[in-house]
């Protein structure tokens, strides 16, 4: 009796680890790892998606200057743009 007492507390305590052990990997492989951003991030980040979508051709500008030239009263000052262009030159050169 007592050697079947002492393997029927040895079984128990197999058993109990085994399951243990089951609970364990069954936990483990049902959580899911998450990442939850705080109200302010998500603003930015739908914020950041609409300004990427955003054209950065001024349309008004470009129809009003197309306009311009068509009437052919756009005119260029070529002193401001050989100023510009040698202030740039000089300036990627430092």
């Amino acid at each position: 009796m007592i050697i079947l007492a002492s393997l029927n507390q040895q079984a128990m305590k197999a058993y109990s680890g085994i399951n243990k052990t089951l609970k364990a990997a069954k936990t483990n492989t049902q959580e899911v790892d998450e990442v939850v951003l705080p109200l302010t991030a998500q603003k930015f980040s739908r914020m950041l998606c609409d300004l990427k979508a955003l054209s950065d051709v001024r349309r008004d500008r470009v129809q009003s200057i197309s306009d311009r030239v068509a009437r052919g009263t756009y005119h260029v000052d070529a002193t401001t743009i050989a100023d510009k262009m040698l202030s740039n030159t000089l300036n990627k050169n430092e």
